[in-house]
């Protein structure tokens, strides 16, 4: 096991559970509470930047408020001997990510159950608090003992407010993971809402429906293109017994356009739940709208590769 890099009074401190680019969480035990929970400590180098510690204790504060069954809950942000530390509810089972890595893919019912859940918790936010997750993905989601489903909602979450933002953002500005953020993050645009989730929900959707990370056999500079101007394999050609109206879902949340994605989340909701339970969904369409999906199999072709989620990229367009 990893020795501990972090002493916290008050909490006996286990393994580490988590590692990302800027932080790392550790399971520990609060013995005056009697409870398990997860430390999320900034690491040394992004602790001594003055804007990425206001990042950090700006997205915790904000987490803090949410209240969702599905929403890991934060219960405190401290600092102690130079280290910058937010306090979690403990989510046990592995991340989405680590059952995709051992088992390839969801069965397509299954992954629309979680894609529910984690967009009932982004509905919330969104509602109560104007926040946006920026960065959903399957290293953002628990898969709980039983069938639960925890969403971690801190790592690059922004309030959608004018007049009292957490954080704004740099024009051009390109902020997210590659592998699943939206057009509109891809192109560096600062008018982001909710809509913005979609899409990396509906990247979410594809990898666990099919196996494979959308764009993960390019670098991540190539999959950021790609999110502007490429395509993506129908799921259908990874998973034959796909549900016709959860691909519909799919590729309506994968829109190029924002607004051509679901008016709201409770639209998205509804069509979520129906598409998983196994009925029809009838099309109101009446135009082409480009989706990152093809919604029909290509003959012949190999599926693209998976690979690794990387770690939030920043770096200014141009």
């Amino acid at each position: 096991m990893t020795e501990p890099t972090i002493q916290l009074p008050g909490y006996e401190i286990g393994g580490k559970i988590g590692d990302t680019a800027l932080t790392e969480v550790w399971s520990a035990w609060q013995p005056a509470l009697q409870r398990r929970v997860s430390l999320k400590v900034l690491k040394p180098q992004a602790g001594e930047d003055p804007e990425e510690v206001a990042r950090f204790t700006a997205e915790a504060r904000d987490a803090a408020n949410l209240r969702h069954p599905v929403i890991v809950a934060i219960y405190n942000v401290t600092h102690h001997e130079g280290q910058h530390v937010v306090v979690m509810e403990h989510a046990e089972g592995p991340s989405l990510y680590e059952v995709l890595a051992q088992g390839g893919r969801l069965p397509w019912a299954r992954a629309a159950m979680v894609a529910l859940r984690v967009a009932e918790a982004l509905q919330y936010a969104w509602d109560h608090a104007r926040l946006i997750h920026r960065r959903v993905s399957p290293t953002s989601i628990r898969l709980e003992p039983g069938g639960g489903v925890k969403f971690a909602y801190m790592g690059l979450s922004m309030r959608v407010d004018p007049l009292n933002p957490s954080r704004r953002l740099e024009p051009g500005c390109i902020e997210g993971l590659p592998y699943y953020m939206s057009p509109e993050q891809a192109r560096g645009a600062v008018d982001l809402d909710y809509r913005t989730d979609m899409y990396g929900l509906g990247a979410t959707l594809y990898h666990m429906v099919t196996g494979h990370m959308p764009f993960g056999d390019r670098d991540p500079m190539e999959a950021v293109r790609c999110q502007i101007a490429g395509t993506l394999p129908c799921p259908v050609r990874f998973c034959p017994d796909l549900s016709p109206s959860l691909l519909y879902v799919m590729a309506k949340l994968m829109r190029r356009d924002p607004g051509d994605r679901y008016a709201d989340w409770a639209e998205a909701i509804d069509e979520l739940h129906r598409a998983g339970t196994g009925h029809v969904i009838v099309r109101t369409q009446v135009r082409h709208v480009a989706s990152v999906i093809e919604t029909e199999p290509a003959a012949g072709g190999t599926p693209g590769a998976r690979g690794r989620p990387r770690v939030v990229l920043r770096k200014k367009a141009g």
